[in-house]
């Protein structure tokens, strides 16, 4: 990106986001199949592809002083909905008040928290990156106090059953066709995400559930899911919808 900005080139593409996806994959495969990277790409492709299409009708009909406020609810509301399915397929919750969360953090990790992890990165050498990281930890507090303060509203998480393991790979496909293909005949993407949409609709929750470590099983019954011993937070049976 750096190199492209020297060149003045355009820094955020496609191509750069599956340059480094692919980087990614030769160095761990294995992380395909987990929530950060999925999450991760989704909202970076979603982020991309949106607003490399409004660049030129934003420069034209929205004012300028209009335009950061814009972006920062766009870029918002799109990276929320991008990683929804993937957060929701994962952990079984889908957050509520997400957009909320992003208005009230999103402009400080632009403003103060990344230039400050650069500022922290300069002066290294020098022994003094202290300075940039006490920037850093100002912003991520509110961060934090931001994320705590919606989780605990009322309603602001909802429950989900594990989708089927054809559903995010349908998901994933039809809006990876809308994305990259060209003309009309993008249109043909709805179909796979409408798919995914129903198979999920469909989906129930698993009779029997055991936890990673082996140590907790739940079974569903006419009650519920019965537990072998009584549940923690933060545990597998803490997933309602699971």
């Amino acid at each position: 990106m750096l190199v492209a900005v020297m060149l003045d080139r355009r820094a955020l593409t496609l191509r750069a986001v599956a340059i480094a996806a692919l980087i990614v994959l030769l160095m761990r495969p294995e992380a395909l199949m987990g929530p950060g990277f999925q999450m991760s790409f989704a909202a970076t492709t979603a982020l991309v592809a949106v607003f490399g299409w409004i660049t030129g009708v934003a420069r034209d009909r929205v004012p300028r002083w209009l335009r950061p406020t814009l972006g920062v609810v766009l870029s918002s509301l799109v990276a929320g909905l991008a990683t929804a399915p993937f957060a929701a397929a994962h952990f079984n919750q889908i957050s509520h008040y997400g957009l909320i969360a992003n208005l009230l953090s999103v402009p400080l990790m632009g403003v103060l928290v990344m230039p400050a992890a650069v500022i922290a990165a300069c002066l290294a050498p020098f022994g003094l990156a202290w300075v940039g990281l006490w920037i850093m930890e100002i912003g991520l507090r509110w961060i934090l106090w931001v994320a705590h303060g919606v989780a605990g509203l009322d309603g602001a998480v909802g429950h989900v059953v594990t989708p089927g393991n054809w559903v995010l790979p349908l998901l994933a496909l039809g809006a990876l066709w809308l994305v990259l293909w060209q003309g009309r005949a993008r249109l043909v993407g709805v179909v796979p995400v409408a798919l995914a949409l129903v198979l999920w609709s469909g989906a129930g929750r698993p009779a029997l559930l055991v936890a990673d470590s082996g140590a907790l099983i739940g079974v569903m019954g006419p009650q519920g899911r019965a537990l072998n011993k009584p549940r923690r937070p933060g545990r597998t049976g803490d997933r309602r919808a699971a």
